[in-house]
């Protein structure tokens, strides 16, 4: 913290900060860091910039993608001029990603050749082949004074496969001349290295436990880089030919304070805290073996406990370590704190906040009233009390009874705070300066009204309802204002309670932590796109943010859609867990404005430009803290919420569900290749057989018109396809529609069998990486709920189908492991991290669960896949806005980034993820009618409808496909790529009232089980020792249903609507190869298999079924 009384203070300690000594270079633009605010041209994907390593190098760089022309980011440039013997040099690193394919046959990999261009001229140029970054740089002293456009360029060659170009470090430097110094083999650890000789002769920069940086000279005869190697003591230059002279322009280190704050931050007279310390090397250059001191004078109201020690040798660019000493405070506390160093001075006054508690309060009852300027409002659950703080302005403390005694859970200091000032002032930081406080005993009601600095007013109001603490509060200009920033509220949940501990945290869409992670961390993406403390508030899937700690659940809800000012909608957040942005022993959860992107930036506390209030306009803030002391999921949030608030309704697409249905076939049909016989996954590719393509387009084929020519077109491809597949490999679910039944089933039992034979003791499965570069996601022999999932779910539908003993006994030692789990996680690692929080964990433990309460019968089980549902809702937006149609139900598919540095998905749907645990909703949706699951599986199946593509001469043969990730704050495509509808198919036949998938209904005997399976399985009733089953057909007109009873062996006979069927032996061949196919049943090891031709409502009769 930095009062306003620091500048007295710095004033006498003026000595101190005396500046260090003065790099050898200065950044007059960095590029990458605007890379998206350039010009872009001929790109395949809106720019961007991600962590990227090239050569096994990761640098920070903007990303450039060519089409069939060249790619160019352009930026126009004004150029200062300069003293004599001084350069203004433009310097990058080009490269191509890693992780770019370079084996594929059929899409071959060439390169770039990635340029530098001022005023439409090639001044640089280096061809990016194999892996590795390459040196490009200019000299732009001659346009000195002058303003001009300089331009950066990737050039595909021949072809733009998997030209993945990036450029690194991308900016203009000012070289001062007489910082410069020869170099023989010893660098400095970073800096700007100048190397004058031979065109084409090379060089190496290298650094103890870092990959080398391989540098050619031009034809220029001269190269500058800039290098930096995180972490090292020095470097070295080496393979420098004799004639070859080089210099390196330095850069210093800065210490400054970032931080020096108390971990409590309301603090009683007589408490005790830690106080942390936080330097931050600020400069270019690293910092090493150099003298720092650390004090501390008490002015006053404060006793030393201990004294700050710093044992930190090393301290790269941009890097921070902390050091803490405690102390007691008294009434009104304050401290000096003081850094000297050889690079750097740095002082700060010290002011903990502290704030008297009223005494002789009644343990119970319920009131609201003031006594000598503090409020109290309490209730038989929660206890409010705003009280005066030492360092001014209110605070206020929460705490909620635990049996006969009331325990902190929260506090707030300051209440709100603004930075605003006066037009043509400079922008100060207020609090609001109570006037007056008023407690309301009907409403159980607090109001404080006060002003806000000299230019505005502000009333902040508390109400107890329950558990329930709203907030709400509103400043009014008293003259035209410039408002930076209003926050209201800012809770520290945990402050002098549970502090920064906890068991889980959510913001969803963006953060899901078990216990000590930390939110805005590296774990799961790179930086920069690691920072989410203040995100763009439409990335928020719904408007809450929540911490767990044992029983102990806190949570912030608002409503997004109420104005802030006028028509302004949807709050930034400040979500910090634990609260590392004030070094706080808490989780700090806060609202403020003016909003990001229009007036603030991301991940940053105030607006970059001013929100302006005209004299008497208002801004206004509200929440509201929720409390729980019965805790066991952080998912509970969310359940409350949506409890509240209701699942948000499906949103109104362009056409109605058959239209949705007739636009999903035809996009199925686009993606057949004739000549391979199988269909496009994407619009790009791969062609392969795929059950789910083939089983969307024959039943729902059959739902059109018998006039419609794509119903004969959808049958002509299936058959084509699976003709061409080997016996009983065209899928498990097709085969109740198609025949070869007993092929399907015997491939299936093999494979779930070995899959139980590679389960562990603890019911799990060992991840092993699938390439060595996936060894990054992950470490071989770990596991995640949705690594173990996806084969939980496998094993426990062919359990379900078949009652195979051994299929059940794993799904049941599968699910004590899947019991044990907090967090939906690891379904995704052919590119993202293991335990990165992922959507599509969820429907696979739901399933799995769901499946289990089909064989056992046990409630428990429903529960456990109500949990896993709920634990899903934070991927999906339960929220929208009238200016984004695209929104609700959109799904984010995992809070982290593929391949940690490329594709961030915050704020990007994946809608096929979303339909994977759509269909499961609908499942749910039949056992559990405490929550509205189809109506949130709607809602995600009518967002991927709104997505589908249904212009065909915008996109030509792709109608019917949809995006593979749209961004939800920006509306558009995040790339051009789309999938087929094969995920869309259930789902709206699903809409449509019926399941394109086979049922399974279990009874239960004096002997055991009896299973059934077919498509449009209805009902499933014993009456004595016949089995009664009745169905009907998902679709009209087609040809044969199969139907599987597993736990019936010897049936004495077989009747269909009365009439009995005969045993029949060519149960296995498909039906359109049959020539008098006819109605039969067989006897299979895992069932009895009844064939139905030609059927639509249909009863079947099983005598001797027990």
């Amino acid at each position: 913290m930095r009062p306003l009384c620091l500048l007295t203070a710095l004033l006498v300690f003026a000595p101190l900060l005396a500046p260090p000594y003065v790099d050898g270079v200065h950044v007059l633009e960095d590029f990458v860091a605007r890379w998206g605010q350039g010009q872009v041209s001929h790109a395949l994907q809106a720019p961007s910039v991600r962590t990227v390593a090239s050569g096994g190098i990761r640098m920070r760089a903007g990303f450039l993608h060519p089409t069939a022309r060249p790619a160019r980011n352009e930026f126009q440039v004004s150029l200062p001029a300069v003293n004599e013997g001084d350069l203004l040099v433009l310097t990058a690193w080009a490269g191509v990603d890693d992780l770019a394919r370079r084996d594929d046959p059929a899409n071959p990999y060439d390169g770039i050749r990635a340029r530098l261009l001022v005023e439409n001229r090639v001044v640089a140029e280096v061809e990016c082949t194999t892996a590795g970054w390459r040196a490009l740089s200019a000299d732009l002293t001659p346009y000195a004074g002058r303003t001009v456009r300089v331009a950066f360029e990737a050039d595909p060659k021949a072809n733009a496969n998997y030209d993945w170009a990036y450029f690194a470090n991308a900016q203009l430097l000012r070289l001062r001349e007489r910082f410069a110094h020869k170099v023989g083999r010893h660098l400095p650890p970073e800096g700007v290295l100048e190397v004058r000789g031979n065109p084409g002769d090379q060089f190496v920069v290298d650094s103890p436990s870092h990959s080398p940086l391989q540098g050619v000279i031009p034809e220029g005869g001269v190269v500058w880089l800039r290098y930096a190697f995180a972490g090292a003591r020095s470097a070295t230059l080496s393979e420098l030919q004799p004639q070859a002279t080089a210099r390196v322009y330095p850069f210093r280190p800065r210490l400054r304070f970032e931080l020096v704050a108390t971990q409590r931050r309301v603090l009683a007279p007589n408490d005790t805290t830690e106080v942390v310390i936080r330097l931050r090397n600020v400069g270019a250059g690293t910092w090493q073996n150099d003298r720092v001191s650390l004090s501390v004078q008490p002015l006053g109201d404060v006793e030393l406990l201990s004294r700050p020690e710093w044992a930190v040798d090393l301290l790269p660019p941009d890097a921070s370590a902390e050091t803490r000493f405690r102390i007691r405070v008294g009434a009104r506390p304050r401290l000096m704190v003081l850094l000297r160093s050889g690079a750097g001075n740095d002082a700060l006054l010290l002011t903990p906040t502290v704030a008297p508690m009223p005494t002789n309060l009644p343990r119970t009852g319920t009131f609201a009233r003031v006594v000598e300027g503090i409020g109290v409002l309490q209730n038989e659950q929660l206890r409010l009390v705003v009280s005066p703080a030492s360092s001014g302005g209110y605070v206020a403390r929460l705490f909620v009874r635990t049996g006969e005694e009331w325990s902190p859970i929260a506090s707030s200091a300051p209440l709100g705070d603004a930075i605003l000032n006066a037009e043509n002032a400079p922008p100060k930081p207020q609090y609001l300066s109570v006037e007056s406080l008023s407690a309301d005993p009907t409403m159980l009601r607090l109001v404080l009204q006060g002003a806000v600095g000299l230019t505005a007013r502000a009333t902040v109001e508390f109400r107890l309802e329950g558990n329930r603490l709203h907030c709400a509060s509103r400043l009014v200009a008293d003259v035209n204002t410039h408002l930076y920033r209003f926050r209201f509220p800012d809770w520290r949940v945990g402050d002098g309670a549970f502090g920064a501990s906890k068991d889980e945290a959510l913001l969803p869409g963006l953060e899901y932590l078990l216990g000590e992670e930390t939110s805005s961390s590296s774990m799961f993406v790179a930086p920069p796109n690691h920072l989410r403390f203040a995100p763009d508030p439409y990335k928020l899937t719904a408007p809450i943010m929540a911490v767990r700690w044992r029983n102990y659940l806190v949570s912030l809800e608002w409503d997004p859609t109420q104005g802030w000012s006028g028509v302004l909608r949807a709050p930034n957040v400040l979500f910090a867990s634990p609260n590392f942005l004030e070094g706080g022993a808490n989780h700090r959860l806060a609202l403020w404005v003016p909003t990001i992107p229009r007036w603030a930036a991301e991940n940053t506390e105030q607006a970059r430009e001013p929100f302006r209030l005209i004299k008497g306009d208002s801004v206004q803030l509200g929440a509201t803290l929720v409390v729980r002391t019965d805790a066991r999921d952080v998912v509970q949030a969310m359940e409350q919420y949506i409890a509240r608030v209701g699942m948000p309704y499906p949103p109104t697409p362009q056409r109605n569900d058959f239209g949705a249905l007739q636009l999903t076939v035809q996009g199925l049909l686009n993606s057949y290749d004739a000549s391979q016989t199988a269909w496009r996954h994407t619009n790009t590719g791969p062609i392969f057989y795929d059950p789910e393509v083939a089983l969307g387009l024959w039943v729902l084929g059959h739902r059109l018109l018998p006039e419609d020519g794509r119903r004969r077109e959808a049958v002509a491809q299936v058959r084509a396809a699976i003709g061409a597949r080997p016996a009983g490999e065209h899928g498990l679910d097709m085969a109740f529609y198609v025949g070869g039944l007993p092929s399907a089933l015997e491939r299936a039992k093999r494979e779930i069998e070995a899959l139980i034979k590679q389960q562990r003791d603890d019911g799990s499965w060992a991840w092993q990486p699938e390439t060595p570069r996936h060894a990054l996601l992950g470490k071989a022999g770990e596991t995640a709920s949705g690594w173990t999932g996806q084969h939980a779910a496998r094993i426990g539908r062919f359990a379900v189908q078949t009652l195979h003993a051994g299929a059940h006994n794993s799904l049941l030692r599968s699910l004590r492991y899947l019991a044990n789990q907090r967090r939906p996680e690891g379904a995704q690692t052919w590119e993202l991290p293991l335990h990165a929080p992922d959507l599509l964990a969820v429907p696979y433990a739901i399933n799995a669960f769901l499946d289990a309460h089909l064989l056992t019968g046990n409630p428990d089980y429903v529960e456990q896949a109500r949990l896993w549902a709920y634990r899903g809702t934070p991927f999906i937006y339960l929220w929208h806005t009238l200016d984004r149609p695209i929104m609700r139900g959109a799904s984010i598919p995992a809070f982290g980034a593929t391949w940690l540095s490329q594709q961030p998905w915050f704020g990007v749907a994946v809608q096929w993820n979303g339909l994977v645990y759509a269909r499961t909703l609908y499942r749910l949706a039949e056992v559990d009618a405490q929550t509205e699951w189809k109506r949130l599986a709607d809602t995600i199946t009518l967002c991927a409808v709104q997505q589908q593509e249904w212009v065909s001469d915008r996109r030509a043969n792709r109608e019917g496909f949809y995006p593979d990730a749209f961004n939800i704050p920006r509306q558009t495509e995040e790339y051009t790529w789309d999938l087929n509808p094969r995920l869309i198919a259930p789902c709206i036949a699903q809409r449509l009232g019926f399941a394109i998938e086979p049922l399974t209904r279990v009874v239960r005997t004096r002997e055991g089980l009896i299973a059934c399976t077919a498509p449009g399985l209805q009902i499933v009733a014993l009456q004595g020792d016949t089995l009664q089953v009745q169905l009907a057909a998902p679709a009209p007109d087609l040809p044969a249903l199969y139907l599987l009873i597993a736990g019936v062996r010897a049936p004495q006979a077989v009747y269909l609507n009365g009439v009995p069927l005969p045993q029949v032996d060519d149960m296995d061949t498909l039906i359109w190869q049959l020539s008098s196919p006819q109605s039969g049943w067989a006897v299979h090891e895992l069932g009895l298999i009844v064939r139905l031709v030609n059927p639509t409502v249909a009863t079947i009769e099983v005598e001797g079924a027990l």
